[in-house]
């Protein structure tokens, strides 16, 4: 034989013999306790194995269809030979493993862990295992302690078995055994008087041979005790058996757990009555904590996604009514990717403070995964719900401080109301999820409750989703540039590369019809990084004749999310032997008024290279006066909201004065976009704003026009080939 073999190995399968478990029918408990395994440690394959003189048997088993395998085939015959968790993170890797069919072929096993089933002698039976096809597994110290406990658990089931075996045994093999055993053993007469007790039941209670076995329950117990008593001494037939979980009493009065068979046996002298007690204290214990690990969220002690589901079940059929409110983090992924997982989780148990501190009353508050959390309350009205689900985003909005980071996220909520919006738990989370992605379509930060409709609209939505996804792979995004031109020499001094996308049933399209959803979607930094390759590509060969032209680029706010940004722009400048004050990013306000250090220290970095950095849409939404002197802006664009007034409209004039000087004070560029009228232009020239840029100077056009009409004719005055000025 290849395997190893244990040096008591006769011993081992004298003991293995005593549990008689091989072959037998499975049990209920042994299939729920690998299931069980399997969902903790997230693995298709979960084992409870026995192991025989040449084969290895599976009392339990999930994700394997066979019944036993060759005992050189096994890896639990190497796990049997350790005191502790054997691990193989990948099985290839290990010479032990590697040839084993179980590798070479199904279920094709990458990763193992087992932990050895040991008997109250210390004689190893079996394991505990589990298993992947995936490679690259480590367990951590908690899952080591996990598959230890559930090894226990497993070993006392098991000797509860063995001792019901014990009741067939001969009287000199129940006294062998009896001396060896932990368990109390005791010998009973028929009235109950004790007349032998093992060294298990002396330690247990005490020298109590004489006295009556009653006098080891607890009060509470006493009658279920008495009554199976009665029952198993004056019953028919020769054999009778009673189980019984109890209370009992230790000879100091202090009180346990325990597991209590009595067993009475007939022959044709005497009738013979044995009782055999458990201390299960730790197995109780063991199975709450496993139970509660099974319910719970191991990171945020909130309940998790299964326990959620069922009490939303419960309540959905025993209540009139349920509200379900599931709340993703909006810049969750951003804390992640700046700052690490450790920062993320302390961050998430932050969140799982407020909640509880928010929503005291909610029947079940949960993590169902990643920053994604429900709340659920046994009501039916749906405007107290909408209050409610306004302050917990009241509640969870303010600034964390974590290990010393201010981390600044918000929330979107959706609520669905069952059993209107769904009668069951799947139905109602559907809904609510529906109602969350309009949510973050919309803007994110906001609460909304389900509609009808929504399930038709976010179908047409995902449809368009899919075709943005398309887009990117097949080419059908474009760049188009508009001029920005000089108020003082008339002539071109900068241009804007704008994004356009050629759909091939809808014609060209603009940004606004879909550039909200590209910035969501996982492509959208490979998109951002397409278009400043492009540009800077496009720049570079402009400046062969127009030397002093700028070119500016709208940035996502994902492409600012981590420092990465820098190495690709810093990768295009040089690629393209592009200078970097010829390149100017172009930042909107909701990147900026995140407040986030990570973002900030990105863009300082970018400042560094020499990159300039404007401020579009200045004044439309909430930037302060702070943002322009603690953010590294160059320039700031003037909204065409407040241009398209000029110069008839006081308060736009008015705006746009203040923004001028504000931009003088701060020593900042300034441009006005959506210059569109002669009269427009005048003003602003007349009110000393440096650039502008809009239609009266030129539509976004393609690469190729826009070189004729402004690149190689540079010389020119842009209005001299435009309308007069």
């Amino acid at each position: 034989m290849t395997f190893p073999i244990p040096d008591d190995e006769n011993r081992r399968l004298d003991v293995l013999q005593q549990y008689d478990l091989i072959g037998i029918e499975p049990e209920t408990f042994f299939h729920r306790l690998v299931n069980m395994a399997a969902r903790m440690f997230d693995v298709p394959i979960a084992l409870v194995t026995l192991v025989d003189h040449d084969r290895f048997h599976f009392k339990a088993q999930t994700g394997l269809d066979i019944c036993s395998v060759d005992r050189e085939d096994s890896f639990c015959a190497h796990t049997i030979m350790q005191n502790d968790v054997l691990t193989a993170p990948d099985v290839i890797e290990d010479e032990r493993f590697k040839h084993s069919p179980l590798v070479t072929g199904p279920p094709h096993i990458r990763f193992y862990a087992g932990v050895p089933l040991t008997s109250p002698e210390g004689v190893t039976i079996g394991t505990l295992c589990i298993a992947d096809q995936l490679p690259g597994r480590q367990l951590s110290d908690n899952d080591r302690k996990n598959m230890r406990d559930l090894a226990v658990m497993v070993m006392d089931r098991m000797e509860k078995r063995r001792l019901e075996n014990m009741k067939r045994m001969s009287q000199q093999q129940l006294d062998n055994i009896a001396r060896s055993l932990p368990n109390a053993i005791l010998f009973l007469d028929t009235s109950g008087c004790i007349t032998y007790l093992n060294e298990g039941a002396q330690a247990m209670f005490g020298g109590l041979a004489g006295e009556h076995a009653s006098y080891l329950i607890h009060d509470d117990a006493l009658t279920d005790f008495q009554t199976i008593l009665i029952r198993a001494v004056s019953g028919p037939g020769s054999y009778r058996s009673f189980s019984l979980e109890t209370s009992c009493v230790r000879e100091d009065g202090s009180t346990f757990p325990a597991e209590l068979t009595l067993s009475a046996s007939k022959d044709s002298h005497r009738k013979s009555i044995v009782v055999i007690i458990r201390d299960i204290t730790e197995r109780k214990e063991r199975e709450q904590q496993l139970t509660y690990m099974a319910t719970h969220d191991s990171l945020t002690g909130l309940a998790n996604r299964s326990s959620c589901t069922a009490q939303l079940d419960d309540l959905l059929q025993n209540s009139s009514g349920v509200i379900a409110m599931i709340m993703d983090l909006d810049g969750f992924k951003e804390v992640n990717d700046t700052f690490g997982h450790a920062i993320g989780d302390e961050l998430l148990l932050q969140v799982a403070t407020r909640l509880r501190s928010a929503c005291p009353k909610a029947d079940c508050i949960a993590r169902l995964g990643g920053d994604e959390f429900i709340v659920v309350i046994n009501d039916r009205d749906a405007q107290k719900a909408q209050q409610l689900a306004r302050h917990v985003n009241e509640a969870l909005s303010p600034p964390y401080d974590v290990s010393r980071h201010r981390c600044h996220i918000g929330v979107s909520i959706g609520i669905a109301v069952g059993p209107d919006h769904g009668q069951d738990s799947s139905k109602l989370i559907a809904a609510a999820d529906l109602a969350l992605y309009q949510v973050k379509r919309s803007g994110k930060g906001d609460v909304m409750l389900y509609e009808s409709g929504m399930h038709e609209s976010i179908q047409q939505q995902k449809a368009f989703a899919a075709e943005l996804r398309r887009a990117y792979e097949e080419s059908q995004f474009e760049l188009y540039y508009q001029p920005q031109v000089s108020t003082k020499s008339k002539r071109l001094c900068g241009v804007e590369a704008l994004i356009r996308w050629r759909h091939p049933r809808r014609g060209l399209l603009t940004p606004a019809s879909f550039i909200e959803i590209l910035g969501r979607k996982p492509c959208a930094e490979s998109v951002g990084d397409w278009i400043i390759h492009t540009a800077c590509q496009q720049a570079a060969r402009w400046r062969t004749i127009h030397p002093e032209l700028r070119i500016g680029i709208n940035l996502f706010d994902v492409q600012l999310a981590t420092p990465r940004i820098i190495s690709v722009i810093r990768s295009a400048l040089d690629t393209f032997k592009l200078p970097a004050e010829a390149l100017e990013l172009e930042l909107v306000e909701t990147i900026i008024l995140k407040n986030d250090s990570a973002k900030l220290d990105v863009l300082k970095k970018l400042k560094a290279l020499g990159v300039q950095l404007a401020l579009d849409d200045y004044g439309t939404g909430y930037a302060s006066l702070s943002i322009l002197k603690e953010y590294p802006v160059t320039r700031i664009k003037i909204d065409k909201s407040f241009v398209e007034g000029l110069p008839h409209s006081n308060s736009d004039v008015a705006v746009v004065k203040a923004m001028l000087d504000l931009g003088t004070s701060f020593g900042l560029d300034i441009i006005a976009e959506g210059v569109e009228e002669q009269s427009q232009f005048n003003f602003l020239r007349e009110h000393h704003c440096p650039e502008v840029q809009g239609y009266l100077f030129g539509k976004p056009l393609p690469a190729e026009e826009f070189e004729a009409m402004f690149i190689t004719r540079q010389g020119e005055s842009i209005t001299e080939r435009t309308s007069p000025l």
